[in-house]
């Protein structure tokens, strides 16, 4: 069985709490933190973080990162 993937994602502090209660979170600095997600669909993610908005920020993997940035533009351009 493959590994399952991870996603490396900032939070705000003080933001985003259902993840912050469902994953362990690290304290990069005085306005982020970091938390490992794993994921087995992509789309699930991608859905799940646009809902926070600003508050987060895909550090990795970058085909997310990207997925999430082009899906956000398109809410803006509506």
């Amino acid at each position: 069985m493959l590994p399952q993937p991870k996603a490396e994602v900032r939070i705000r502090k003080n933001q985003a709490l259902a993840l912050r209660k469902r994953y362990k979170v690290e304290e990069i600095d005085s306005d982020w933190d970091q938390v490992f997600i794993d994921y087995i669909f992509e789309e699930d993610l991608i859905e799940s973080l646009l809902w926070y908005g600003s508050n987060v920020v895909v550090i990795s993997p970058i085909t997310i990162r990207d997925q999430i940035i082009n899906r956000a533009k398109g809410l803006i351009n509506v």
